[in-house]
């Protein structure tokens, strides 16, 4: 897909580009409520041409998409390294990265221990969350034990939840007593 023809500012320049289509997509049952899901895409665009595509057109009549972007040509690598974080009981939810809009993420070397509490199940547990993110780079990150039960559907956790990424690498991840699951992808 060739996106030098939206305005004269892309041939140039380095951008996410969010595609929403604002029609839902379908309806799903979220904690036990029905909910409309919407269909989202991001394509990351160098010097006017997006390195990846929709997962699906968005030529239709019950399309209805918006777009979104975001100037990211001066950006560098980020990095996140040599961590150990210990969660202690909370009644709480603890999202230790909540990560949006990210381009070269570099992530290694992290541990994160959570201390295992039949009685503190705060809601749906994620230790880290990238969202609309581009060429992550993810390796060596330990996670022990989430806040999570695995006989409720309400009290679920993932060590690592993604909406909406692309070209994102794991290397050496361990997930251990997560209750759940260790990578969720929407």
């Amino acid at each position: 897909i060739e996106y030098t023809a939206v305005s004269d500012f892309l041939p140039d320049r380095n951008y996410l580009l969010i595609v929403k289509d604002t029609a839902p997509w379908t309806r799903r049952i979220v904690s036990g409520t029905y909910r409309d899901i919407y269909r989202k895409d991001l394509l990351y665009v160098v010097h006017g041409m997006s390195l990846n595509t929709p997962v699906f057109n968005y030529e239709s009549e019950e399309s209805a998409p918006e777009c979104v972007y975001l100037d990211v040509t001066e950006r560098g690598p980020s990095y996140i390294r040599n961590l150990r974080i210990n969660r202690k009981k909370s009644s709480f939810r603890t999202v230790l990265f909540d990560i949006e809009y990210a381009v070269d993420l570099r992530m290694s070397d992290v541990e994160i221990y959570t201390e295992k509490d039949e009685s503190v199940y705060p809601g749906p547990d994620r230790a880290m969350f990238f969202s609309d993110c581009a060429n992550l780079l993810v390796e060596n990150v330990r996670i022990f034990n989430t806040y999570a039960s695995d006989t409720s559907i309400y009290t679920h956790g993932y060590g690592i939840e993604m909406n909406n990424c692309y070209n994102s690498i794991f290397r050496n991840l361990t997930a251990t007593d997560a209750g759940w699951g260790g990578v969720w992808y929407q």
